[in-house]
């Protein structure tokens, strides 16, 4: 009974969180991985099945409102790619169902958006910049646009600055915020796009996995005991540091930093994550456990949203856990 109650209940969160994003595809960057994340475990714990059938629906409800966008054909097709891993789970390793969730997402939202870049007949970063400034009525993304248009001056603007009663106010505000997004992305798109497909996938499968297993789904991993070992540093982080020479070549710059942010800071970001739960599952009595959860997921949802420092802190600590087993230190000094 408790399976099928946080079942329907992770099932029932993810539709708010699907719902959310198809009336404001802006918001889908931040919830479409938590609704990843819970519909993962959904599925485990239910069936592949059910991964298709909120993709169709999200990606039916989504183009009824802003029509055929890439920003909502992404999400859904991160749900539908996510149904291979959780029918494969069986026959694949923990770090291997990881990786491959991972890399089915940075394929399909390179894929995604780099098909709508093709036709368009523009680069991958001018894509992403006309999809913004198309948001005008997503209300999320034009509260954000019309609080950073209002700290703008004549000077920035070039005339004076248009008022909410102007005809052209809000495909102006969306523009604007377009391109400031832009400036963010020059030289940097490969490193936003890949990591958040990866980030996406990794946290779908640990996130979900972990929830699974909380829900009572036997054979799953104990997340807390889940680490990086040296084979990892030596097979993955030494010939990618040695890739990363070739950042002294100019035109595999924006490469090199997308490389490593998604073969060595977000897999041992999850590692440090991963050390934190186990450092905070040793305190005992349920007021210090619920305690300890909470400052665990406080603690990820703050490398989170600093994504940029926030995972590169918990990489340095994971990437430490690989070198030197800072849980067997743990489990020694406290004995």
């Amino acid at each position: 009974m408790a399976k099928k109650g946080v079942t329907a209940a992770l099932a029932g969160v993810s539709v708010l969180l699907l719902a959310a994003c198809a009336f404001a595809p802006s918001a889908g960057i931040a919830l479409v991985p938590a609704a990843c994340v819970l519909l993962y475990a959904s599925a485990v714990t239910t069936g592949a099945w059910l991964l298709p059938v909120y993709a169709l629906s999200f990606a039916a409800a989504g183009c009824f409102l802003y029509g055929a966008n890439p920003f909502t054909l992404t999400g859904a097709a991160f749900l539908l790619g996510l149904t291979v891993p959780v029918l494969l789970r069986h026959k694949l390793s923990l770090w291997w169902q990881a990786a491959l969730c991972a890399a089915i997402c940075v394929l399909l939202v390179f894929a995604v958006f780099g098909i709508w870049a093709l036709c368009a007949g523009e680069s991958l970063r001018d894509c992403i910049i006309a999809q913004f400034a198309s948001l005008e009525a997503d209300p999320v993304y034009s509260f954000l646009a019309e609080r950073r248009y209002a700290r703008l001056t004549a000077e920035d603007l070039g005339h004076v600055p248009l008022t909410p009663i102007d005809e052209l106010y809000g495909r102006e505000t969306a523009a604007v915020y377009a391109q400031a997004i832009g400036r963010e992305l020059e030289g940097n798109t490969l490193w936003y796009v890949s990591g958040f497909g990866a980030f996406t996938g990794g946290a779908a499968y640990a996130g979900g996995s972990a929830l699974a297993e909380a829900a009572g789904v036997s054979g799953l991993p104990v997340w807390r005991d889940v680490r990086l070992g040296k084979n990892y540093v030596l097979s993955v982080v030494l010939p990618v540091l040695l890739f990363a020479l070739l950042y002294f070549y100019e035109p595999m710059q924006p490469v090199v930093p997308a490389v490593v942010n998604v073969c060595i800071t977000l897999p041992t970001a999850l590692c440090g994550m991963t050390l934190l739960y186990h450092s905070l599952c040793r305190f005992t009595g349920k007021a210090a456990r619920a305690i300890a959860l909470a400052a665990f997921w406080l603690t990820v949802a703050a490398a989170v949203i600093f994504f940029e420092y926030g995972l590169l802190i918990m990489g340095f600590v994971g990437l430490a856990d690989c070198l030197i087993d800072v849980r067997k230190l743990l489990d020694w000094a406290l004995s």
